[in-house]
């Protein structure tokens, strides 16, 4: 498999996050309740780029092909979350590499712990999180549109 990098988000990527968070499987699983708007869009990217949030672009081989980051950082903790926006990229291992290294980040963030909220039919995130040690701590973490939450967490040991 070819190299997995995270890097920070930048202007030039607003459009094509754009394009991936219109589509249907976007907007129907994991947006909010209102179909983004590329105004909108904007202005929260705005205020994300250089606002100390964790807010990541995942690179496959030099092509950015999803984001991913880091949220809800509390005592040691924080929630890692991810997606492949690219579908032409999904089932090749990317998103596997990608937690990998979002776990070497937080490493680098003196983090002792991470969590992840994954949709109860999203097998695949399931096995991408397993494969990266995490562990199924909540089997009914609350409902996201209708449809049930997992927590899955992991420790993360020092160097």
């Amino acid at each position: 498999m070819g190299s997995v990098a995270l890097r920070d988000i930048r202007e030039s990527d607003v459009g094509r996050v754009f394009d991936w968070v219109s589509k249907p499987w976007y907007v129907d699983e994991f947006a909010g309740s209102a179909m983004p708007t590329l105004d909108a869009h904007k202005a929260y990217f705005d205020s994300v780029i250089g606002g100390g949030v964790c807010f990541l672009a995942v690179e496959f081989e030099g092509v950015h092909v999803g984001n991913a980051g880091l949220k809800n950082i509390h005592n040691g903790k924080g929630e890692i979350w991810y997606y492949i926006g690219d579908e032409s990229w999904r089932g090749k291992g990317i998103a596997t590499a990608l937690v990998a290294e979002l776990i070497d980040y937080s490493r680098d963030l003196c983090l002792e712990a991470l969590y992840a909220r994954v949709l109860e039919n999203n097998v695949g995130s399931r096995r991408v999180l397993e494969k990266n040690g995490f562990q199924l701590a909540s089997d009914n973490f609350g409902l996201h549109k209708g449809m049930l939450m997992l927590k899955y967490e992991r420790t993360i040991k020092s160097g």
